[in-house]
């Protein structure tokens, strides 16, 4: 009888670091997909929104004549040119630089303001919301206790008044069914 002699099994290689080495190279490109991504959202927000702001300038400043620089800042953008300035702004606060000539309205709350200056001249326009019943009238009595003097009143679902005092015009508005409001100041 011939003897079998049994050859030994061929070695089996271990998969287990194989897989691994797979796993971090996706989990490494995944990193970089989403780092590349995110960077690139950012620069193009600010890419583009440059661009925005580089032909707005252009566009006023040709249709002026004047140098306009636009600054977008938050909540505020402004606009300035030799001629004069504007501002405007969605912050819900009473403008910070008004004269103090003009009484703060607390019956309601700022929904927005906007400013203008040209020829050394400065305006304010203030927008209101949930203004309350009989603000109207409280503020109205206050301008003409602090000096102010009425040029014409107009009543019906809307109220207006007309003032103005030595430096500045003035125009006050309610809508007391809608509850909202307005207050433009000029100077004189």
């Amino acid at each position: 009888m011939v003897d079998q002699i049994a050859s030994p099994a061929p070695e089996q290689k271990s998969q287990t670091g194989g897989g691994s080495k797979t796993t971090v190279i996706v989990i490494v490109v995944i990193v970089v997909l989403l780092v590349l991504s995110v960077g690139g959202w950012l620069v193009s927000r600010y890419v583009f929104g440059r661009i925005a702001e580089t032909a707005t300038e252009g566009i006023i400043g040709g249709i002026t004549g004047s140098d306009v620089d636009i600054d977008k800042n938050g909540n505020t953008a402004s606009v300035s040119s030799d001629d004069g300035s504007f501002s405007m702004s969605s912050n819900s606060e009473w403008p910070a630089d008004m004269p103090a000539e003009i009484p703060r309205f607390t019956a309601g709350t700022v929904d927005g303001s906007a400013k203008s200056t040209s020829d050394g001249k400065s305006g304010w326009s203030i927008s209101f919301t949930k203004v309350a019943v009989g603000g109207y009238d409280s503020y109205r009595q206050t301008l003409l206790s602090g000096g102010w003097t009425e040029s014409s009143t107009v009543t019906s679902d809307s109220k207006m008044s007309t003032m103005e005092n030595d430096q500045y015009y003035l125009i006050f508005t309610v809508n007391e069914t809608e509850s909202t409001g307005s207050l433009v100041i000029t100077s004189k």
